[in-house]
């Protein structure tokens, strides 16, 4: 009776567990609750809003530029002419001065330097969008693995059952034969032995679900275990377009042309520029260095302006030749992650073949195992063979069936690992 009690308890949980599901999360769905509710996703979005406004500031270069500035000086000496006529008054300029002005600068060209910067801007948010991708991969990474974990506990938990169910029946018929002296009473504690065993494996695995299901609640920022999962897994794509959406990839990618864009920049720098500029303003004196009281003015023209010290600096150059390196030292670091990328594909391609090949081969075990049980089931309640003869072929089943239940989750799994190494698992 303890035993018996024991296996209710076990199978009642187990399906306490079960029937209070009230969501069903397929792998995809998880994966977008784990991305919505991680930093990073925050972080791109924050990202995206900064780009934007580093755009609307980098636009502003060709708005006219406008300043207001003022000055009250006074200097021991001023400009005078060293001769005296008769009857003429040569008028001198005050040793104090006021001057209040209001300049405004328009921007023609620049040498394609606003260009530049906008090109540099953008590369450098997508960096950093793709740098935030590669913890968005790796968490993903961590929800694919507690999903499969999840998956693996529900069907150990659903093999220990079933076997409880067997070794239940087999504990009826054990009495049966105990009182019809077939069997001995070392044989029926046999059985109970082997129930308290299996109860606890469902026990373990029932600790485990539940440990992966609130790791995995936390990832997604839900509440409680109140879901389960679905038989549910993302394709892996059929073409050659293994690791371009593999985020370390496109982030290599778009540091190195973010290095070389550094050139365009330097290019710039050496061009001519043109602006407009307008100068006026109130003060004494005024344009008329002379007129000794407070006047309007106002001055307009173009300025030119042509760097000439990169002739024979030559550091234009030299910080260009410094670019290409640093490029081509990204280019060779994107090829070795691509080389590792091609070592782990070439690793998971491996498993999936040898599982699908196991696979088949649990098929034909468990098919044998099965008649061996019948015929052994039909010995031990004659009396041909002993009990411990009899449970190790219902185990031998039993862990058949074990066998063949995670090595099809491990399909799946590694599966699921591989559309994560090309850079498929993003959820659209």
């Amino acid at each position: 009776m303890i035993v018996r009690s024991m296996t209710a308890a076990c199978l009642m949980y187990f399906f306490t567990m079960t029937a209070g599901a009230q969501q069903i999360l397929s792998m995809k769905d998880c994966l977008q609750k784990v991305r919505s509710s991680a930093a990073e996703s925050e972080q791109i979005d924050l990202e995206l809003q900064s780009a934007d406004l580093r755009k609307k500031v980098l636009s502003r270069n060709y708005w006219p530029q406008t300043s207001l500035s003022g000055k009250a000086t006074w200097q021991s000496e001023v400009t005078s002419l060293p001769i005296e006529l008769p009857n003429f008054d040569i008028p001198t300029v005050s040793q104090d001065q006021y001057a209040m002005n209001l300049d405004f600068n328009q921007l023609i060209y620049d040498g394609g330097m606003t260009k530049a910067l906008f090109e540099i801007r953008d590369l450098e948010s997508e960096l950093k969008i793709d740098q935030l991708e590669v913890g968005l991969v790796s968490t993903d990474k961590h929800a694919i693995d507690l999903f499969f974990q999840i998956s693996l506990q529900k069907q150990l938990l659903v093999n220990a059952n079933l076997l409880l169910d067997q070794l239940d029946q087999s504990l009826s018929r054990s009495e049966k034969l105990l009182s019809g002296g077939i069997i001995d009473k070392k044989d029926a504690l046999a059985i109970k032995v082997k129930v308290i065993e299996t109860s606890q494996k469902a026990k373990e695995a029932s600790y485990y679900l539940l440990t992966a299901k609130e790791s995995l609640a936390k990832l997604m920022n839900i509440e409680g275990t109140d879901f389960d999962i679905s038989d549910s897994s993302i394709s892996t794509p059929t073409d050659n377009q293994q690791f371009v959406k593999r985020p370390e990839l496109k982030s290599l990618e778009a540091k190195e042309r973010l290095i070389l864009a550094q050139n365009h920049l330097n290019e710039a720098k050496v061009k001519p520029s043109m602006a407009a500029f307008v100068n006026t303003g109130y003060g004494r004196p005024g344009l008329n260095f002379l007129a000794n009281k407070f006047d309007f003015y106002t001055m307009a023209g173009v300025r030119l302006s042509v760097p000439l010290d990169h002739l024979y600096t030559r550091k234009k150059e030299m910080e260009n030749q410094i670019n290409t390196l640093a490029a081509e030292d990204t280019r060779l670091t994107r090829e070795n992650v691509a080389l590792n990328f091609s070592i782990a594909e070439k690793r998971l391609l491996g498993e999936l073949e040898k599982l699908e090949a196991w696979l088949m081969e649990d098929d034909q075990i468990i098919d044998m195992r099965q008649q061996i049980l019948t015929v052994s089931k039909s010995k031990w309640e004659g009396g041909v063979i002993t009990t411990t003869e009899y449970l190790a072929e219902v185990t031998e089943l039993a862990l058949a069936e074990e066998r063949r239940a995670t090595h099809s989750i491990l399909l799946e799994y590694q599966n699921n690992l591989l559309a994560n190494l090309y850079g498929i698992s993003i959820p659209n």
